[in-house]
Protein backbone atom coordinates (compact mmCIF):
# COMPACT_ATOMS: atom_id res chain seq x y z
CA UNK A 1 0.00 0.00 0.00
CA UNK A 2 2.82 2.11 1.01
CA UNK A 3 4.90 1.81 -2.28
CA UNK A 4 1.76 2.44 -4.24
CA UNK A 5 1.27 5.49 -2.65
CA UNK A 6 4.44 6.82 -3.16
CA UNK A 7 4.31 5.63 -7.08
CA UNK A 8 1.75 8.37 -7.64
CA UNK A 9 3.78 11.15 -6.72
CA UNK A 10 5.66 10.39 -9.93
CA UNK A 11 9.33 10.51 -8.52
CA UNK A 12 12.38 8.96 -7.81
CA UNK A 13 11.95 6.48 -5.57
CA UNK A 14 15.02 4.46 -3.51
CA UNK A 15 14.48 1.43 -1.34
CA UNK A 16 16.53 1.60 1.80
CA UNK A 17 16.87 -2.05 3.30
CA UNK A 18 17.54 -1.36 7.37
CA UNK A 19 19.81 -3.75 9.36
CA UNK A 20 21.72 -5.71 6.56
CA UNK A 21 24.82 -6.01 8.63
CA UNK A 22 22.86 -8.58 10.69
CA UNK A 23 23.08 -11.90 9.22
CA UNK A 24 19.37 -13.19 10.14
CA UNK A 25 18.00 -10.13 8.43
CA UNK A 26 19.66 -10.48 5.32
CA UNK A 27 17.85 -13.70 4.75
CA UNK A 28 15.14 -11.58 3.51
CA UNK A 29 16.37 -9.46 0.87
CA UNK A 30 14.67 -11.69 -1.93
CA UNK A 31 11.28 -10.48 -0.75
CA UNK A 32 12.00 -6.80 -0.74
CA UNK A 33 12.52 -7.21 -5.05
CA UNK A 34 8.55 -8.38 -5.37
CA UNK A 35 8.21 -4.00 -4.79
CA UNK A 36 9.93 -3.92 -7.88
CA UNK A 37 12.14 -0.69 -7.12
CA UNK A 38 15.22 -0.02 -8.98
CA UNK A 39 17.44 1.63 -6.70
CA UNK A 40 17.53 -0.25 -3.79
CA UNK A 41 19.94 0.14 -1.14
CA UNK A 42 21.56 -2.47 1.92
CA UNK A 43 22.18 -0.62 4.70
CA UNK A 44 22.58 -0.12 8.25
CA UNK A 45 21.55 3.04 10.13
CA UNK A 46 23.01 2.31 13.74
CA UNK A 47 26.94 1.87 12.32
CA UNK A 48 25.98 4.48 9.45
CA UNK A 49 27.10 2.06 6.70
CA UNK A 50 25.82 1.74 2.90
CA UNK A 51 24.75 5.98 2.82
CA UNK A 52 27.51 7.42 1.09
CA UNK A 53 25.74 5.16 -2.19
CA UNK A 54 22.70 6.71 -1.43
CA UNK A 55 24.10 10.61 -1.54
CA UNK A 56 26.45 9.76 -4.72
CA UNK A 57 22.99 8.54 -6.14
CA UNK A 58 20.85 11.40 -4.93
CA UNK A 59 23.27 14.27 -6.31
CA UNK A 60 22.62 12.86 -9.93
CA UNK A 61 19.84 12.75 -10.04
CA UNK A 62 19.60 16.37 -8.73
CA UNK A 63 18.96 19.03 -12.12
CA UNK A 64 22.75 21.00 -12.63
CA UNK A 65 21.65 23.97 -11.46
CA UNK A 66 21.26 22.39 -7.23
CA UNK A 67 24.87 20.53 -7.81
CA UNK A 68 26.66 24.27 -7.68
CA UNK A 69 27.19 25.11 -4.05
CA UNK A 70 26.08 28.50 -3.18
CA UNK A 71 29.97 29.97 -1.79
CA UNK A 72 29.33 30.64 1.60
CA UNK A 73 30.70 34.08 2.97
CA UNK A 74 32.24 33.74 6.47
CA UNK A 75 31.83 35.39 9.08
CA UNK A 76 34.64 37.18 11.80
CA UNK A 77 33.52 38.31 14.71
CA UNK A 78 35.85 41.03 16.67
CA UNK A 79 35.44 40.55 20.41
CA UNK A 80 36.93 42.06 23.39
CA UNK A 81 36.88 44.38 26.04
CA UNK A 82 36.67 48.65 25.11
CA UNK A 83 39.67 50.24 23.74
CA UNK A 84 41.13 46.62 23.20
CA UNK A 85 41.32 48.31 19.00
CA UNK A 86 38.42 46.55 17.49
CA UNK A 87 37.71 48.91 15.04
CA UNK A 88 40.90 49.83 14.00
CA UNK A 89 41.37 45.91 13.36
CA UNK A 90 38.07 45.70 11.07
CA UNK A 91 39.60 48.81 9.32
CA UNK A 92 42.85 46.86 9.23
CA UNK A 93 41.87 43.50 8.04
CA UNK A 94 39.63 45.38 5.42
CA UNK A 95 41.95 48.00 4.27
CA UNK A 96 39.30 50.51 4.88
CA UNK A 97 38.32 53.04 7.34
CA UNK A 98 34.74 52.45 7.58
CA UNK A 99 35.03 52.27 11.77
CA UNK A 100 35.16 55.21 13.58
CA UNK A 101 38.04 55.12 15.35
CA UNK A 102 38.55 57.02 18.96
CA UNK A 103 40.98 56.79 21.58
CA UNK A 104 37.64 57.09 24.04
CA UNK A 105 36.52 53.72 25.03
CA UNK A 106 33.13 52.60 24.06
CA UNK A 107 33.29 54.60 20.23
CA UNK A 108 31.65 52.00 18.67
CA UNK A 109 27.78 51.43 20.67
CA UNK A 110 26.61 49.37 17.71
CA UNK A 111 27.51 45.94 15.02
CA UNK A 112 29.52 47.22 12.19
CA UNK A 113 30.25 44.74 9.20
CA UNK A 114 32.44 44.74 6.31
CA UNK A 115 32.82 42.23 3.70
CA UNK A 116 35.67 41.38 1.10
CA UNK A 117 37.73 38.56 -0.25
CA UNK A 118 40.73 37.40 0.47
CA UNK A 119 42.74 34.70 -1.14
CA UNK A 120 39.31 33.44 -3.02
CA UNK A 121 37.31 33.12 0.00
CA UNK A 122 34.32 35.96 0.63
CA UNK A 123 34.92 36.88 4.54
CA UNK A 124 32.40 38.97 6.46
CA UNK A 125 33.92 41.19 9.58
CA UNK A 126 31.70 42.31 12.44
CA UNK A 127 32.78 44.81 15.09
CA UNK A 128 30.98 44.87 17.64
CA UNK A 129 31.15 47.08 20.90
CA UNK A 130 33.13 46.37 23.96
CA UNK A 131 32.26 43.69 26.17
CA UNK A 132 32.22 44.71 30.01
CA UNK A 133 31.37 42.86 33.25
CA UNK A 134 27.45 43.61 33.72
CA UNK A 135 28.53 45.68 36.94
CA UNK A 136 30.08 48.23 34.92
CA UNK A 137 27.86 48.89 32.76
CA UNK A 138 26.23 52.20 33.17
CA UNK A 139 23.83 53.09 30.94
CA UNK A 140 21.06 51.52 28.65
CA UNK A 141 22.44 52.56 25.99
CA UNK A 142 25.81 50.42 26.61
CA UNK A 143 23.58 47.52 27.79
CA UNK A 144 21.84 46.87 24.45
CA UNK A 145 25.09 47.76 22.12
CA UNK A 146 26.31 44.94 24.45
CA UNK A 147 23.21 42.28 24.02
CA UNK A 148 23.02 42.88 20.21
CA UNK A 149 26.90 42.24 20.19
CA UNK A 150 26.38 38.90 22.37
CA UNK A 151 23.63 37.95 19.68
CA UNK A 152 25.60 38.25 16.82
CA UNK A 153 28.42 35.61 17.80
CA UNK A 154 25.33 32.79 17.29
CA UNK A 155 25.73 33.80 13.73
CA UNK A 156 29.15 34.10 13.76
CA UNK A 157 31.35 31.21 12.37
CA UNK A 158 35.00 32.71 14.08
CA UNK A 159 35.72 35.11 16.87
CA UNK A 160 38.82 37.06 17.19
CA UNK A 161 39.05 37.30 20.70
CA UNK A 162 41.32 40.94 21.05
CA UNK A 163 42.99 42.71 23.84
CA UNK A 164 45.39 44.97 24.53
CA UNK A 165 48.76 43.45 25.51
CA UNK A 166 49.84 46.23 27.89
CA UNK A 167 47.06 45.36 30.00
CA UNK A 168 47.38 41.73 29.85
CA UNK A 169 44.36 39.54 29.58
CA UNK A 170 41.76 39.39 32.62
CA UNK A 171 39.08 37.26 33.65
CA UNK A 172 36.99 39.00 31.22
CA UNK A 173 39.11 37.75 28.13
CA UNK A 174 38.53 34.11 29.36
CA UNK A 175 34.70 34.58 29.97
CA UNK A 176 34.39 36.16 26.39
CA UNK A 177 36.83 32.59 25.09
CA UNK A 178 34.89 30.59 27.33
CA UNK A 179 31.39 31.87 26.06
CA UNK A 180 32.34 31.72 22.05
CA UNK A 181 33.81 27.80 22.54
CA UNK A 182 30.52 26.97 23.87
CA UNK A 183 28.88 27.85 21.22
CA UNK A 184 31.03 26.16 19.38
CA UNK A 185 32.69 29.07 17.09
CA UNK A 186 36.05 28.85 16.00
CA UNK A 187 38.46 31.35 17.89
CA UNK A 188 41.81 33.25 17.59
CA UNK A 189 43.26 35.45 20.29
CA UNK A 190 45.26 38.45 19.14
CA UNK A 191 47.29 40.22 21.41
CA UNK A 192 47.02 43.80 20.31
CA UNK A 193 49.07 46.55 19.93
CA UNK A 194 52.40 44.75 20.14
CA UNK A 195 54.09 48.18 18.39
CA UNK A 196 53.96 49.46 22.01
CA UNK A 197 55.96 46.70 23.46
CA UNK A 198 59.73 46.22 23.71
CA UNK A 199 61.10 44.21 20.54
CA UNK A 200 62.78 42.21 22.94
CA UNK A 201 59.50 41.31 24.83
CA UNK A 202 57.75 40.10 22.22
CA UNK A 203 58.54 36.53 22.15
CA UNK A 204 57.11 36.10 24.83
CA UNK A 205 53.75 37.26 24.36
CA UNK A 206 52.65 33.94 22.63
CA UNK A 207 54.20 31.53 25.36
CA UNK A 208 52.40 34.42 28.09
CA UNK A 209 48.69 34.72 26.53
CA UNK A 210 48.37 30.60 26.11
CA UNK A 211 49.50 30.70 30.27
CA UNK A 212 46.98 32.56 30.48
CA UNK A 213 43.76 30.49 29.10
CA UNK A 214 44.48 27.23 30.47
CA UNK A 215 43.34 24.09 28.27
CA UNK A 216 43.22 26.58 25.20
CA UNK A 217 46.56 25.32 23.46
CA UNK A 218 44.27 24.70 20.36
CA UNK A 219 43.42 28.42 19.70
CA UNK A 220 46.09 30.15 17.96
CA UNK A 221 47.65 33.12 19.58
CA UNK A 222 48.62 35.76 16.61
CA UNK A 223 50.36 39.13 18.37
CA UNK A 224 49.18 41.65 16.14
CA UNK A 225 49.33 45.62 15.75
CA UNK A 226 46.04 46.77 14.28
CA UNK A 227 47.38 50.35 13.99
CA UNK A 228 50.46 49.81 12.14
CA UNK A 229 48.32 46.67 10.08
CA UNK A 230 51.02 44.33 11.41
CA UNK A 231 50.16 40.62 11.74
CA UNK A 232 47.08 41.22 9.65
CA UNK A 233 48.13 39.09 6.72
CA UNK A 234 49.35 35.95 9.65
CA UNK A 235 45.71 36.35 11.04
CA UNK A 236 43.97 36.25 7.83
CA UNK A 237 45.90 33.42 7.39
CA UNK A 238 44.66 31.23 10.61
CA UNK A 239 41.30 32.50 9.65
CA UNK A 240 41.26 30.53 6.40
CA UNK A 241 43.20 27.87 8.09
CA UNK A 242 39.88 27.44 10.79
CA UNK A 243 37.64 27.40 7.69
CA UNK A 244 39.44 24.35 6.58
CA UNK A 245 39.85 22.94 9.66
CA UNK A 246 35.68 23.12 10.39
CA UNK A 247 35.49 21.50 7.43
CA UNK A 248 37.57 18.27 8.02
CA UNK A 249 35.92 15.34 7.50
CA UNK A 250 37.33 11.79 9.22
CA UNK A 251 35.82 8.48 8.02
CA UNK A 252 34.39 6.16 9.56
CA UNK A 253 37.09 3.32 8.92
CA UNK A 254 39.96 6.01 9.93
CA UNK A 255 38.26 6.62 13.52
CA UNK A 256 37.61 2.46 13.88
CA UNK A 257 41.21 2.25 13.60
CA UNK A 258 42.11 4.50 16.14
CA UNK A 259 39.29 3.10 18.72
CA UNK A 260 41.45 0.20 18.96
CA UNK A 261 44.34 2.13 20.58
CA UNK A 262 42.04 4.15 22.89
CA UNK A 263 41.33 3.27 26.25
CA UNK A 264 38.30 2.44 27.61
CA UNK A 265 35.69 4.56 30.05
CA UNK A 266 35.87 2.55 33.77
CA UNK A 267 33.23 -0.10 33.47
CA UNK A 268 33.20 -0.54 30.16
CA UNK A 269 33.93 0.12 26.80
CA UNK A 270 33.78 2.39 23.23
CA UNK A 271 32.12 0.47 20.69
CA UNK A 272 31.77 3.37 18.01
CA UNK A 273 33.29 6.45 17.53
CA UNK A 274 31.98 8.87 13.88
CA UNK A 275 31.42 12.16 12.81
CA UNK A 276 28.10 13.28 12.29
CA UNK A 277 29.04 17.19 11.32
CA UNK A 278 30.98 19.52 10.33
CA UNK A 279 30.74 23.67 10.80
CA UNK A 280 30.60 22.47 14.02
CA UNK A 281 32.74 19.28 14.29
CA UNK A 282 30.23 17.18 16.24
CA UNK A 283 31.31 13.33 16.92
CA UNK A 284 29.62 10.52 18.38
CA UNK A 285 30.80 8.10 20.85
CA UNK A 286 29.01 4.53 21.14
CA UNK A 287 30.01 3.57 24.62
CA UNK A 288 28.70 0.53 26.61
CA UNK A 289 28.46 2.74 30.09
CA UNK A 290 27.68 6.31 31.13
CA UNK A 291 31.48 8.08 31.00
CA UNK A 292 32.42 10.91 33.00
CA UNK A 293 33.05 14.08 31.45
CA UNK A 294 37.31 13.20 31.75
CA UNK A 295 36.83 10.35 29.28
CA UNK A 296 35.16 12.90 27.18
CA UNK A 297 37.92 15.24 27.61
CA UNK A 298 40.19 12.32 26.92
CA UNK A 299 38.72 11.49 23.39
CA UNK A 300 38.94 15.12 22.23
CA UNK A 301 42.56 15.51 23.29
CA UNK A 302 42.99 12.17 21.46
CA UNK A 303 41.03 13.57 18.28
CA UNK A 304 43.06 16.47 18.31
CA UNK A 305 46.33 14.88 18.75
CA UNK A 306 45.23 12.73 15.45
CA UNK A 307 43.68 15.27 13.73
CA UNK A 308 44.81 18.92 14.56
CA UNK A 309 41.59 20.91 14.56
CA UNK A 310 43.43 23.86 15.20
CA UNK A 311 41.06 26.92 16.34
CA UNK A 312 38.22 24.83 16.26
CA UNK A 313 35.78 23.45 19.50
CA UNK A 314 34.94 19.41 19.24
CA UNK A 315 31.81 18.65 20.40
CA UNK A 316 31.44 15.08 21.97
CA UNK A 317 28.17 13.63 22.26
CA UNK A 318 27.88 9.88 24.09
CA UNK A 319 25.83 7.22 23.16
CA UNK A 320 24.92 4.37 25.75
CA UNK A 321 24.26 0.78 24.29
CA UNK A 322 23.68 -2.02 27.01
CA UNK A 323 25.85 -5.42 25.66
CA UNK A 324 22.84 -7.77 25.53
CA UNK A 325 23.48 -11.17 27.67
CA UNK A 326 23.93 -14.27 25.75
Amino acid sequence: MICQHVRKANKPIFLLINKTDCKESRRNLPDFSRLGITDSFEVAAEPGIGFGRILDKTIELLPHEYRKEKEKTTKILILGRPNAGKSTLLNAMTDSERAIVDEQPGTTRDVLNAQFRYNGTNLEVIDTCGLRRRTRIKTSVEFYSMLRALRVIDHADIAILLFDTTQGVVDQDRRIAAMVLSKAKGLIIAPNKIDLIEKSNRSKIIPSTHGSFVSLDFVPVVPISAKNRDGIETLLSHILNIIRESKKVVDKDTLESIIKHLQSPTGGRILHLRQIKTQPLIFRATVTTNVKESYVRYLRNMLRNYFGFSGMPILIRTRVVKKRRR
